[in-house]
């Protein structure tokens, strides 16, 4: 917090449920903005197992990312 962070990227592939719960239990907690992304990096990756859209953030989470933006 006082290096200036405003959110965690609290979804992710590698992250199980219960971390993503505790770590949007901290962003709410502390009015941090909840982000989150497959780590897709394109088809050049053979291995790469995730997709774009494979991981869900919330409308309401995004909404609050997007009005901070534009203030």
């Amino acid at each position: 917090m006082d290096s200036g962070i405003e959110g965690i990227e609290c979804i992710h592939p590698l992250h199980g449920f219960g971390l993503q719960r505790e770590l949007i239990a901290l962003c709410r907690e502390r009015g941090l903005y909840i982000s989150g992304g497959t780590d897709y990096h394109g088809g050049f990756f053979s291995g790469q197992k995730q997709v774009i859209g494979g991981q869900f953030v919330s409308l309401d989470s995004v909404q609050k990312l997007i009005n901070h933006i534009k203030a």
